[in-house]
């Protein structure tokens, strides 16, 4: 199950990097991430599962989060941030960077 659940993962990694990829140079809103991985076949489990896979892929390098609170009173959350790919992460996308253990690569 363990493996299942870290290859849906990985796959799901890999669809957020495109998603932010994609609509560059205009950061994507992390609410926008999730509506669209929810209209996916894999699906999401919530918008924390989504928060904490862009987490990954900020820690990674391949991605930046900007918090765009303008309250200090705003709860943080996934609806809050505004995500941006990295040269990194578009170089992983077009393979010009070495395979990354957590995002699902096709030269794998």
């Amino acid at each position: 199950m363990d493996e299942a659940k870290n290859k849906r993962e990985k796959r799901m990694r890999r669809s957020i990097l495109r998603l932010v990829d994609a609509s560059r140079p205009t950061p994507l809103k992390g609410g926008w991430i999730a509506d669209i991985l929810e209209s996916q076949a894999d699906g999401i489990d919530d918008a924390e599962q989504v928060l904490r896979l862009c987490q990954d892929l900020v820690n990674l390098g391949l991605i930046t989060g900007t918090d765009t609170r303008t309250l200090k009173t705003q709860r943080a959350g996934l609806e809050w941030m505004a995500y941006s790919a990295t040269a990194k992460g578009t170089g992983l996308l077009a393979g010009a960077e070495p395979v990354c253990g957590l995002v699902e690569d096709e030269r794998i």
